[in-house]
């Protein structure tokens, strides 16, 4: 089996590219960032009425927050704040780094950082361990998960904020709109009976044939955390990577598999954490970080493994279309949404109209070749992302599973809830960009620990939405490449293990 034979045997996918929204054309900081979520809350509060309908209790009034009366069965609308006490806070990390810097903790300095550390006059180090200690205490800024019995929820609308009781706390995050029905207690809390999201989108009806025994699949296949190193990281995991893409290994039911993938979606993170990942947080360098960048292949900058990258892209762009996104490690913005990379950074690989460079997060239509004469009806929308609004939402909740986080973001009609609050974005003012127009028919997480996938029936506002729920975990700890079939009504997904 050659090249060659792979290519021309790969069935026919028409592709229509809807991230531009996600484009930033022109930036600008001087804007508060609370506009996104009155933004939010006055696009999706029509959908919460039409699911309030459903959801009222007989005697219940809809109510502003500021009109809430006690002892008064009341319908409220707002945006849902999670108060996550455990959550690290930026501030409270700055000052750690200062009094780290204080106290003389800088890698490689000399005598003098000692005596700081000390207290030198007997003061400064004293009162700097003080507030080291009390700054983020209990807090541990890696954790994966900073719930705890002390967080609160609070509801608040255009008119002011209310703390809300009754409802489990942990099954909830910062920034969805939700609809929710009680009493205002004369403590001034609200007690829920009964709280739901706004409801999902609507979604474009979808007319593809079942899998069956006849079924030829046309799999989008999708692959993240590639993590290419200058110095070799990975190398065995994307050679083999190439190999399975040009079908130059397994047999020949493998083949068939390999044949049938239409388009590769890459995730992010692409590249190996290299050197200037470690100083993105710091507020003061080290004297240890003050050395000259070296150009040569021993050193692991974004340049060096970025060649790297460029020189797997190229081989696999030779053989299937593909759209790479960027991810955390990647050399682009580190708010979402993540621009396209540079072209520049990828001098062989962008040369290759294979390659496409896109926008994390990244949405698509897709139509099989054959299907055209019925686009509107075979057109599937597929929305993926690098995992971070995943990674965001499980840490301030409860879900043992990512498909439960995609599946509440679906549910609230928002991919990206959680930003601006905790997961950083630009500060948009005309419109919430995260916010699903339409349902889409699949929606992807990459970077996570493990696969899995759901097809699910979503609530929605006027009626329950299907959805294929898929989570891809990272290739260099895995080696397993996802495949979607978006030739079929149900979008059967499978992993293909390659380590």
């Amino acid at each position: 089996m050659n090249n060659e034979e792979t290519v021309s045997s790969r069935p026919g996918l028409d592709i229509s590219r809807t991230h531009q929204r996600f484009l930033l054309r022109q930036l600008h900081f001087t804007q508060q960032f609370a506009a996104m979520y009155f933004l939010r809350l006055g696009q999706l509060t029509p959908r919460a009425e039409e699911r309030l309908r459903g959801e009222v209790a007989e005697g219940a009034t809809r109510r502003r927050v500021l009109e809430l009366a006690p002892g008064e069965a009341s319908v409220c609308i707002g945006t849902i704040f999670k108060h996550v006490k455990k959550y690290p806070r930026f501030l409270d990390e700055y000052q750690k780094e200062l009094v780290r810097i204080e106290l003389g903790e800088d890698d490689g300095d000399g005598g003098e950082g000692d005596d700081a550390g000390d207290g030198g006059d007997g003061e400064l180090g004293d009162d700097a361990l003080g507030t080291q200690e009390a700054v983020g205490e209990g807090v541990d800024a890696s954790a994966e998960n900073f719930c705890s019995d002390a967080d609160i929820l609070m509801l608040e609308d255009d008119s002011g904020r209310v703390e809300i009781t009754g409802v489990d706390v942990h099954s909830f995050v910062t920034g969805m709109i939700v609809v929710a029905v009680g009493v205002l207690l004369e403590k001034g809390k609200f007690d829920v009976v009964r709280m739901v999201p706004c409801g999902a989108s609507p979604q474009r009806p979808l007319f593809l044939p079942q899998a069956g025994p006849l079924h030829k699949p046309i799999y989008v296949a999708f692959v993240c955390g590639l993590s290419v190193g200058c110095l070799g990281t990975a190398a065995a995991q994307t050679d083999l990577l190439v190999d399975f893409l040009n079908g130059n290994i397994g047999d020949e039911a493998m083949f068939a598999i390999t044949s049938r993938i239409s388009r590769l979606v890459i995730g992010g993170n692409s590249i190996d954490g290299c050197e200037e990942l470690r100083l993105k947080d710091k507020v003061k360098l080290d004297p240890s970080d003050h050395v000259k960048v070296s150009d040569t292949s021993a050193v692991n900058t974004a340049a060096n493994c970025m060649r790297a990258l460029d020189r797997v892209l190229s081989a696999i762009a030779d053989t299937v279309d593909v759209d790479l996104m960027p991810g955390e490690t990647d050399p682009s913005n580190s708010f979402l949404p993540q621009q396209p990379l540079h072209p520049i950074t990828l001098r062989e690989a962008s040369k290759r109209s294979s390659l496409r460079l896109v926008t994390n997060p990244y949405e698509f239509n897709v139509t099989p070749s054959d299907q055209r004469s019925n686009q509107d009806a075979s057109s599937a929308c597929v929305f993926v992302t690098s995992g971070s609004n995943v990674h965001d939402m499980m840490r301030q909740s409860r879900w043992t599973s990512p498909l439960d986080a995609l599946a509440t973001s679906v549910e609230c009609g928002c991919a990206c809830p959680t930003a601006p609050n905790s997961l950083l974005c630009y500060p948009f003012q005309d419109s919430d960009p995260f916010l699903f127009t339409n349902t889409p028919h699949v929606l992807v997480a990459c970077n996570q620990r493990e696969f899995s996938t759901s097809y699910r029936s979503i609530p929605g506002s006027s009626g329950a939405v299907n959805c294929r729920l898929v989570a891809v975990p990272s290739f260099s700890k895995t080696g397993a490449i996802v495949l979607v079939d978006v030739a079929s009504s149900a979008f059967p997904t499978t992993q293909i293990q390659l380590l």
